[in-house]
């Protein structure tokens, strides 16, 4: 068992939560990034490598959960903040037939150059849910280029610097969760073989969630573009508006090895550069993997900034300091928040999160990464299509870049 962690927040339950998996049979690694934090029975930020043997409740319900940062096509210099919020009032709900059938639609490629496999048959709520962010702390946030950390690398992303960028944090909705389901409604917590029926059979299934969760990412791009701004939008569904996807919450087999790498919250550190946001109104981080140091972190990192409180507490404290919940709706930069949900704008506020800038510190100081630039959150945050991310000026106490 080992701990990325130095200077970020370390919580008794997480630690005995992640103790418990390291002792599962198979178990050759367990690693506790610095989001970890506990979960439903087991660990948040965590990564676990197993040897022959596959755990399906240790990736949970979310199955392809992850993060796509996408090209909008429009200059920092035309963000309209106010039109945008009352255009996308009422947002909120399904996609639509038409979207909803692109999850069939062969071939697609997000970002350009990746492959993403067609899901055919989605019906009834299934369908439905397709191309919208859902629950808890899934958001879209809109950004710009805060800083370059390292011009070599930022130009193998070719951003450009002066365009307005979107964040999209979603997984596979409840497609996952019939997944989870199947699986553990028959074996309950009990491992697969990986030679056996039941394991061929959930990868499969797993793998059509990854397929889901990376499309309907894509679909709400879309969506949101198309509302926001007069502009042509076909482009995105061809994947050349992607910058970065990565799942967080995967199982995925190591190269060469019959060992396989659980992600619960977990980016993956041997795919290329991700970018790890941090919580509400804090900067997010385009990070490259240190390739001949990713083994000892379990082959991944950070996803986020982790929760630093359970949402009850976060929700008692919230309305502590904020009585009317109407003070979040507009926040200090002047942003505007689309939230029906009272209760997520406290349980998802940034005091329920660990510090992003000494998540990031942890990852630098085990030499796990490179800071490749930093973006800043702008005027326009969105929920339930997309869920609540209140955007303020940071207040953390450390940045290696400001």
């Amino acid at each position: 068992m080992r701990f990325i962690i130095s200077e970020t927040l370390l919580e008794e339950d997480s630690v005995q939560q992640l103790t418990n998996c390291a002792k599962l049979k198979g178990v050759v690694l367990a690693v506790g990034l610095p989001d970890l934090h506990p979960g439903k029975g087991y660990p948040i930020g965590s990564s676990i490598i197993t040897q022959g043997l596959i755990y399906p409740h240790l990736v949970g319900e979310d199955i392809g959960c992850g993060m796509s940062l996408v090209r909008t096509g429009i200059a920092a210099t035309k963000q309209k903040a106010e039109k945008w919020y009352k255009q996308l009032l009422g947002i909120e709900g399904r996609a639509g037939t038409e979207l909803e059938e692109f999850a069939a639609k062969a071939p697609f490629e997000w970002p350009k150059g990746r492959a993403v496999p067609p899901v055919e048959g989605l019906k009834d709520a299934v369908a439905a849910r397709f191309g919208t962010v859902g629950r808890g702390n899934h958001f879209v946030e809109i950004q710009e280029l805060f800083q370059v950390a390292n011009e070599e690398l930022f130009k193998q992303l070719n951003m450009d610097q002066n365009q307005i960028y979107m964040l999209i944090h979603s997984g596979s909705r409840n497609y996952g969760e019939k997944v989870y389901e199947a699986y553990t409604s028959k074996h309950g917590t009990k491992p697969a073989d990986i030679s056996s029926p039941e394991a061929a059979e959930y990868l499969a299934e797993h793998n059509k969630a990854l397929a889901y969760a990376r499309r309907s990412r894509a679909v709400i791009a879309y969506r949101i573009l198309s509302q926001i701004e007069n502009i042509d939008t076909s482009w995105i569904t061809e994947g050349s508006s992607c910058v970065i996807d990565t799942c967080h919450n995967y199982i995925e087999q190591l190269q060469a090895k019959n060992q396989f790498v659980h992600r619960k919250g977990a980016a993956p550190g041997n795919a290329g550069m991700i970018i790890i946001p941090g919580s509400r109104g804090a900067y997010s981080y385009i990070v490259k993997p240190v390739e001949e140091n990713i083994a000892i972190s379990g082959y991944s990192l950070a996803h986020g900034a982790g929760r630093a409180m359970k949402r009850s507490k976060a929700l008692a404290k919230g309305k502590t300091i904020y009585p009317n919940s109407n003070l979040l709706i507009k926040t200090e930069l002047g942003s505007l928040v689309i939230c029906e949900n009272k209760e997520l704008l406290y349980e998802e506020a940034p005091l329920a999160y660990k510090n992003i800038n000494m998540v990031i510190e942890d990852l630098l100081r085990h030499k796990l990464i490179e800071v490749v630039a930093v973006m800043k959150p702008m005027y326009l945050s969105l929920i339930h299509i997309c869920r609540c991310r209140r955007i303020e000026r940071c207040r953390s106490r450390w940045s290696p870049y400001h």
